[in-house]
């Protein structure tokens, strides 16, 4: 019978300053984009815990970036469901702040919140993605902490833009050809 090696004093305290780095480069970008995705839950909560749970598996965590967003996400949508069995919700725009302040002048401010409010309007699969690659996630990241695959968040970035791109295509239009056409039947060809 083979001894397995336990780790040493030396190892417990380089894991220690490698999740200390890893949580000053990434709390804050956990809590915002749960408070930016649920206003209504508390993000600082649902940050810690998500952090708490990483600590208690690093080294046994591949990438610990996405499963902290993972592990948040969970948090978050559980926080929701508590949330609306409790309290009247949240208006939706007290979560844009949380990403970026509003720009100072009226006219880019206007702007701004129409732009926001657009991404909002997105389906859900897609608006999530959208606010994952706001938070600098990669393709790999983001299906990781969604559960699916890359050429899946590509897939969902790509149909974001293009809604967004085209005015009323966010609302739910399924105009995916790009035209003008609502059934795409010049595309198809049977017109």
């Amino acid at each position: 019978m083979t001894d397995i090696p336990q780790p040493g004093p030396g190892d417990a305290a380089r894991a220690e300053q490698e999740f200390r780095q890893f949580y000053r480069a990434n709390y804050d970008a956990v809590r915002r984009w749960v408070r930016w995705e649920a206003p209504d839950v508390d993000d600082e909560e649902i940050a810690a815990d998500a952090f708490f749970k990483t600590w208690e598996r690093w080294g046994r965590v591949a990438e610990p970036r996405p499963f902290v967003f993972r592990v948040a996400r969970h948090g978050m949508l559980n926080g929701r469901r508590k949330a609306r069995r409790q309290a009247p919700p949240v208006a939706p725009d007290d979560g844009h702040a949380a990403l970026v302040p509003p720009p100072a002048d009226g006219h880019t401010r206007r702007e701004f919140h129409e732009a926001l409010h657009e991404v909002d309007r997105l389906p859900p699969q897609l608006r999530e993605a959208v606010k994952l690659d706001a938070f600098g996630l990669s393709i790999g990241e983001i299906a990781e902490v969604i559960g699916c695959g890359k050429k899946t968040v590509s897939n969902y970035l790509w149909q974001a833009r293009q809604r967004l791109s085209c005015p009323g295509a966010a609302a739910g239009g399924d105009d995916r050809s790009g035209g003008s056409d609502p059934g795409g039947r010049q595309d198809r060809g049977d017109a």
